[in-house]
């Protein structure tokens, strides 16, 4: 299977490139007819989990109680950093939108995926038929509302700007690395110069503030690993169109 860096991989070129060791696969494994249990089998790797929807609708629901806890922390902390805790603030705001488009469209998936392995296997049985320019438009038709479905958009490339991409993996990475550092305590010049880790320096901190935020440093690991599911899901999205894209290219249909 082809490893996409980014969402942005998917294209033309880059399906071409891909399809050929798939393509191989699929005829090592797999006669025509293609059976609808086929499709599933060859699919399997692509398809949404419960377990997927369920850690994303944990990180949302976690994710208005982590930016309360930010606002009490900056509320009666003397020691608090606000730059950074407007910055991720901001962060979990912007993952929060993404997220919960992410967590939709998956779900239009999951109800979805079930009934795509029989529709797909419909569609490629068709293509040895395909014997005119007039066919294969008419085909073409056919199989451009699953590809719509799965890549969001009427192009050949995945439509990500509003759900989860690379942009929400920094920003919760970010978060999730700068509560380890300490960064929503502000650092005084001889500790800086010290060069102390934040474990050296909590002794020194209110344990009332210290609470808050390893409150906030828990609820960010479960917002973090909802991210990442949502992010993943979206790969295996990019994969589930290529595996179709693969199935057409050997059976002739471009």
């Amino acid at each position: 299977m082809i490893s996409f860096r980014e969402l942005k991989d998917l294209n033309p070129r880059s399906a071409d490139i891909g399809s050929i060791t798939i393509i191989r696969v699929l005829k090592q494994r797999y006669n025509i007819p293609i059976s609808a249990d086929s499709v599933k089998e060859s699919f399997s790797d692509f398809l949404i989990k419960e377990s997927d929807i369920h850690l994303m609708e944990q990180a949302i629901d976690t994710i208005p109680s982590a930016m309360q806890d930010i606002t009490d922390f900056s509320r009666i902390s003397q020691n608090a950093e606000r730059v950074n805790l407007k910055r991720a603030y901001s962060g979990l705001q912007e993952i929060q939108e993404h997220l919960t488009a992410n967590l939709d469209y998956s779900r239009k998936i999951l109800a979805w995926q079930e009934s795509s392995f029989s529709q797909i296997a419909m569609l490629v049985n068709k293509i040895p038929s395909l014997k005119t320019v007039e066919d294969k438009r008419l085909f073409n038709q056919e199989i451009s509302p699953v590809f719509e479905m799965i890549l969001r958009n009427d192009q050949f490339g995945f439509m990500f700007w509003d759900i989860i991409h690379e942009a929400q993996i920094e920003r919760i990475k970010g978060i999730v690395q700068g509560m380890e550092e300490g960064i929503f305590f502000h650092t005084g010049i001889e500790d800086h110069l010290k060069r102390l880790s934040f474990s050296q320096i909590r002794s020194k901190l209110p344990k009332e503030e210290l609470d808050i935020a390893d409150r906030i440093s828990s609820k960010a690991l479960l917002i973090k690993q909802g991210v990442y599911t949502a992010y993943d899901a979206n790969k295996r999205m990019m994969g589930y169109a290529l595996q179709f894209y693969s199935y057409i290219k050997w059976l002739g249909g471009f």
